[in-house]
C-alpha cells in the first residue's frame, strides 16, 4: 500500500493525502427477490374487481462509503505574541475521541460497497367496468412503502447519494427517495351518439427529501450532515386530471370531420416540486419548480375522407 508521509514532523495531513476509488474485497452481485398474490372477483356481467399484494427484496445493492473521512478539513485561526495569524486546519475524524483520520497517511479515499439492502410492500386494488351503454372505466389505487439505505450512487434533486457517517449505515434506513405511499390513478371513457368524451385521473402522495446542512457538522469530511432523518420531508402531492371529448360529423358519403378539445390538468392544480433543502440556504423552505404543468387546451380538427 502507498503512504503519503507528513511533510514535516509534527504535522498532520487533512485532505491532501493519497485518495481512490475502489470496489471493496468481498463483491457480490445485486439480486431482487419478488413475491406476489392476487385475486380477482366478477360482479355480474360488466364489473371485475381485483386484490393484490406485491413485495420486493434487494440484496447487496451499491452504495459509496468514505471510511477514512471525507476532502473537507476543518479551518481555525491561530496566533500568539511571537507568531502571526495563521490558518490551520484539522484533519476529518470518524472518531470523535481520536484526531485525525483512521489511516493519516491516505486520504479521502472511496470504497464502492453492496452492502444495502432495500424492501418494497405494496397493496393494490383495481375495479374495472366494461363498456354498457357506451360507459367504460378502470381505476386503481396503491398503498405502498419502499424503504432502503441508499436509492441511487448519484446526488439527486432532494438527497446526497453519501451517508451521513460511513460508520453507521443503520442510520441511512428509511424511505426511498422514490417511495410514493399512496397512488389513485384512473381512466373513463363515454361513447353515446357521435359523440365520445374521456377523463383520466391521477393522484398520489409526494415525493420524499433529506434537510442537509451545508457545514460538516460531525467532522467526517462530507458535507452530508442532516438536519433530521433521512427522508423525513415530504414534497407536495400531485394531482391532475385531463379531459378530451369529440365529436364525428358527416360531410359527405365519405367524408367526414373530427373536432376535438383536449384540456391537460383541467382543474389547473398546482404541485410544487422539491423545495430547497439546505437549511443555512436564503431560499430554504422555498419550491420554484412544479411537477405538473399548467392548465392547457388544445382544439384539433381532423378532416377523413
Amino acid at each position: 500500500m502507498l503512504l503519503q508521509s507528513r511533510p514535516s514532523p509534527g504535522a498532520s495531513l487533512s485532505s491532501n493525502g493519497l485518495a481512490f476509488t475502489l470496489p471493496e474485497k468481498e463483491w457480490r452481485s445485486s439480486y431482487a427477490e419478488q413475491w406476489t398474490v392476487s385475486a380477482e372477483r366478477q360482479f355480474g356481467s360488466r364489473f371485475v374487481a381485483s386484490l393484490g399484494y406485491m413485495g420486493t427484496r434487494g440484496l447487496h445493492l451499491p452504495r459509496f462509503a468514505t471510511p477514512n473521512g471525507g476532502l473537507i478539513a476543518t479551518p481555525f485561526l491561530i496566533s500568539s505574541f511571537n507568531n502571526p495569524l495563521s490558518i490551520l486546519d484539522l484533519p476529518p475524524s470518524l472518531n470523535p475521541e481520536v484526531e485525525g483520520r483512521p489511516q493519516p497517511g491516505l486520504g479521502a479515499y472511496t470504497v464502492f460497497q453492496n452492502r444495502a439492502s432495500s424492501n418494497y410492500h405494496a397493496l393494490q386494488l383495481a375495479v374495472e367496468k366494461r363498456i354498457s351503454r357506451g360507459l367504460q372505466f378502470r381505476g386503481h389505487w396503491t398503498w405502498s412503502h419502499a424503504i432502503d439505505e441508499v436509492s441511487d450512487v448519484f446526488d439527486g434533486r432532494g438527497f446526497f447519494a453519501f451517508p451521513q457517517d460511513s460508520n453507521r449505515a443503520d442510520l441511512e434506513r428509511a424511505s426511498s427517495n422514490f417511495d410514493v405511499r399512496h397512488r389513485l390513478a384512473g381512466i373513463a371513457v363515454w361513447q353515446w351518439r357521435n359523440w365520445t368524451a374521456a377523463a383520466t385521473a391521477e393522484f398520489q402522495t409526494g415525493q420524499p427529501f433529506t434537510i442537509n446542512a451545508a457545514i460538516d457538522r460531525n467532522l467526517d469530511g462530507n458535507l452530508t450532515d442532516r438536519v433530521s432523518g433521512r427522508n423525513s420531508s415530504r414534497a407536495d402531492s400531485v394531482g391532475t386530471i385531463d379531459f378530451a371529448v369529440e365529436r364525428q360529423i358527416s360531410l359527405a358519403k365519405q367524408t367526414s370531420i373530427a373536432l376535438r378539445m383536449e384540456a391537460f390538468n383541467l382543474l389547473n392544480t398546482t404541485s410544487f416540486g422539491i423545495p430547497v433543502r439546505i437549511l443555512e440556504s436564503p431560499g430554504f423552505g422555498k419550491a420554484f419548480d412544479t411537477q405538473v404543468n399548467s392548465r392547457s387546451i388544445r382544439f384539433v380538427a381532423k378532416v377523413q375522407f
